[in-house]
């Protein structure tokens, strides 16, 4: 008899591949409670991020959901989201429902598979071209996620740094090799800012699946009224990919928090694991 919903260890697995989702300053601003057939995704509340904090917990939290609704697809279950569900609450940013959906695409499997394998590479790229069909690729992984993403050139690539939550010090630091792509949405809330950190972790992940190095950006704000002039939409996160140098070394993971630090039953009270632990320690 096919199974309703996931069982502990499928929900488990998914949160766990979530947590190496992208962050600013690698926070991992989110929290994660189990309901008996949802999965509910909160901003992490004790760990603020400085001005502007909320933007970056909004994408931060928005990539580890996009990185668990391919952890579901991938283990064959289907994840109906529901987005900032608790208008009381603005904390509670996504409800999602698993359902089963049989055997994963061969893309979600490669999606899935990139999760522990893409690394924020902040050296410089080589000068290879990455090819249109590769950019397009991105632009519609982007696209799905409910953004754009356009190839960023001339002056405005120059009021960027390559080095995350930072302004410009050095235009070199980006190098001359690899593209600037920028995700943008056409509204500027809270919606549109966890919907770009789903499109954001869309088009590293898909990067990583096509063999490419990526590192997310800063942007002045000079730069982002820069490109405010020249488009509609509101930019909304950075990134560069691009082929990794010749010889370049593998880049160690970097540190995640444990998965009892971050998921707990829904109605168990604040930290009951970390309480947990504790007692087993």
């Amino acid at each position: 008899m096919e199974r309703r919903i996931p069982d502990t260890a499928t929900v488990e697995s998914a949160v766990a591949l979530a947590l190496r989702a992208p962050s600013a300053r690698n926070a991992q601003p989110w929290c994660w409670r189990i309901g008996y057939s949802t999965l509910h995704l909160f901003a992490d509340e004790d760990r603020p991020l400085p001005a502007p904090g909320e933007r970056d917990v909004l994408l931060g939290c928005g990539a580890a959901l996009h990185h668990v609704r391919v952890a579901f697809a991938a283990l064959g279950w289907s994840a109906e989201v529901q987005r900032l569900p608790d208008p009381d609450d603005p904390a509670h940013l996504a409800v999602v429902t698993p359902r089963p959906a049989g055997r994963p695409r061969e893309e979600t499997t490669a999606l899935a598979a990139a999760i522990p394998r893409r690394r924020t590479d902040r050296r410089p790229p080589a000068v290879w071209p990455v090819p249109r069909a590769h950019l397009d690729a991105l632009a519609r992984a982007a696209t799905r996620e409910g953004a754009r993403l356009e190839v960023v050139t001339g002056s405005v690539r120059h009021g960027m740094d390559g080095r995350p939550g930072t302004l410009l010090t050095r235009p070199a630091a980006l190098g001359t090799g690899g593209e600037v792509l920028v995700v943008a949405t056409a509204s500027d809330d809270r919606m549109a800012l966890l919907r770009a950190g789903e499109a954001t972790s869309a088009v590293l992940l898909s990067a990583t699946a096509l063999g490419l190095a990526s590192c997310p950006l800063t942007a002045s704000r000079d730069t982002q009224e820069e490109f405010a002039r020249t488009t509609p939409a509101y930019p909304q996160a950075l990134v560069r990919v691009g082929w990794a140098a010749p010889g370049s070394a593998p880049l160690p993971p970097t540190p995640r928090r444990r998965l009892g630090h971050v998921l707990e039953p829904l109605q168990a009270p604040p930290k009951y694991h970390h309480r947990l632990l504790r007692e087993e320690a």
